[in-house]
């Protein structure tokens, strides 16, 4: 995810959820597969920057007819799943390696720039209904440190507990570049930790939680103030919740931060 620095962010909104499936055929389908022309109920987590929100919203893809529809937006996807070009003018681009979901960055012609993960959501019936998962993957995350702005790629760490209801999330290994409007450029490496705790699953959705941030130098040291708000929405993806992806927003007067995950 790239912001700039403007100090005015992307958006990325929170899809809702669930599966289009007719009894005929797999209960999942790869969301790239070349061979399906199925059509999937897409679920989405969103983050828009400018508005500072974040929200759950709801898709669909139509496989046979090579269509893809994400909230309002509508247009043409290619064969490799990677591009969709929107009726009213602009792109959504879709990246990344699991199986049943994927980044997305939406910019249509004259419209907010909206950023997070979309895909095959897990059919509620699906979810487990005890025991723990993990998950591993890649984080995007932007902080806003006073005038500084860290452009960030990192791994993800997390564990469902689906006995409780909770899930667990841990941003690390962060490193990218830290833009600075009096000391310009530069290349920085681990420089911070991010946590999300206790964020609740209901049905095939997560949200909320509890975040903490540890670092070296964002907010000279000291971490969150302890007064910060969270805004994280994710979702399950694929059969048996194998995936998960989301989106956060969180404010702390002087460091906000802004990110998105994915993994399996």
């Amino acid at each position: 995810m790239t912001i700039r620095p403007v100090f005015a962010l992307a958006v990325l909104s929170l899809g809702g959820l669930s599966a289009c499936f007719d009894g005929s055929g797999p209960r999942y389908v790869e969301f790239a597969s070349l061979t399906s022309n199925r059509v999937d109920a897409l679920n989405a987590q969103s983050l828009n920057v400018s508005a500072r929100t974040t929200g759950q919203i709801t898709g669909e893809l139509d496989r046979q007819a090579d269509t893809f529809d994400l909230d309002a937006e509508s247009g043409t996807i290619d064969v490799s799943r990677t591009t969709v070009t929107l009726n009213g003018g602009g792109t959504i681009d879709l990246t990344g390696t699991t199986e049943f979901a994927r980044f997305f960055e939406s910019q249509p012609s004259g419209g907010d720039t909206t950023t997070g993960v979309v895909g095959v959501p897990t059919i509620v019936g699906d979810v487990p209904g005890g025991g723990t998962a993990t998950y591993s993957g890649v984080s995007e995350v932007a902080i806003q440190d006073g005038l500084a702005l860290y452009d960030l790629n990192g791994t993800m760490e997390a564990t469902a507990d689906f006995s409780a209801g909770t899930l667990d999330v841990t941003f690390d290994n962060l490193g990218g570049q830290r833009q600075d409007f009096i000391l310009g450029t530069s290349n920085v490496t681990d420089v911070a930790t991010i946590t999300i705790s206790d964020a609740m699953i209901s049905d095939n959705t997560v949200s909320g939680g509890t975040s903490t941030l540890t670092s070296a130098t964002i907010n000279g040291g000291g971490g969150f103030s302890g007064t910060q708000t969270t805004s994280h929405e994710a979702g399950f993806y694929g059969p048996r919740a194998d995936e998960v992806g989301g989106v956060l927003y969180i404010d702390d007067t002087s460091v906000q931060v802004f990110g998105q995950y994915l993994g399996d």
